[in-house]
């Protein structure tokens, strides 16, 4: 597989000029590859989605997942609207994988590992033993094998296995209603969800080469970097500013079908 074959998704809010770094380093080595960007009710990016030819879409719900609240009634609500809003974003990608961006990621060197694994990222925490044990009472698992998870920025999922996995909703019913049960971590939402489906499901979790946490500045001998927050609440410098809009509601609803695309020709979807 040519390791270049991904699309891209980022959600973002209200933090625009971390937004643009992000895109501006993936534009930089990957600049025809699909790139989904979707606003989580917050500022309007149309004119960034432009600039950067991603697919866009503009969401007036924000979709919080944690499990901190476990008595919380809208966990499972709030857990499948945004499986359901990943599909849909994945599924305006033509190509076989996904990564996952976010705002803290910078893309500084061309991927030259091939994805291996359902689940692709830098994965050095695991399942907690105790976590395996009591999931192996319903599930078929190895409780000789460690079980890693990923899916912060710069992870990349194989889109095909990602959508057929988050179809099992029993699963994912389970996972979620018995969350404190199997002795979960209540502060990681996304990340630890996704790769328990896709463990569950018997998908596999593994790393690349070249992806990595840092904190400490920009390291360009990482070549898909997460953790990098320099640009986080620095303003948009002023040449910058018109590619979004701060307080002007989204008013038109476009709906497109999903088909594959090039980028080049990128589908604009704003939605209520």
């Amino acid at each position: 597989m040519n390791p270049q074959e991904f699309g891209a998704y980022l959600q973002c809010y209200k933090n625009p000029y971390a937004t643009y770094k992000c895109l501006e380093s993936f534009r930089k080595f990957y600049p025809d590859n699909t790139v989904v960007l979707l606003s989580d009710n917050g500022y309007d990016y149309t004119e960034m989605a432009k600039y950067f030819k991603c697919v866009y879409i503009h969401s007036n719900e924000n979709i919080l997942l944690t499990y901190n609240n476990l008595n919380d009634s809208d966990k499972f609500e709030n857990s499948f609207k945004l499986i359901e809003r990943i599909v849909n974003a994945f599924e305006l990608c033509y190509e076989e994988y996904v990564m996952w961006l976010e705002d803290d990621v910078s893309i500084n060197k061309t991927i030259t590992d091939v994805f291996r694994y359902d689940l692709n990222g830098f994965c050095p925490n695991r399942i907690s033993d105790q976590s395996i044990q009591r999931l192996q009472e319903k599930h078929n698992l190895d409780t000789n094998k460690k079980y890693h998870f990923t899916g912060h920025g710069g992870s990349v999922f194989n889109k095909k296995f990602f959508i057929e996995s988050m179809k099992n909703k029993q699963l994912i019913h389970d996972i979620i209603e018995n969350w404190g049960y199997y002795d979960f971590p209540s502060n990681i939402g996304q990340d630890f969800l996704f790769s328990v489906i896709i463990t569950l499901y018997g998908g596999t979790i593994g790393p690349y080469q070249g992806h990595y946490d840092c904190y400490n500045g920009l390291n360009r001998d990482i070549t898909v970097q997460h953790q990098y927050k320099v640009w986080y609440n620095v303003p948009l410098p002023n040449e910058l500013k018109c590619l979004i809009k701060e307080d002007e509601p989204i008013k038109n609803n476009i709906e497109k079908k999903k088909k594959k695309h090039k980028t080049k020709n990128a589908i604009y979807i704003k939605k209520l």
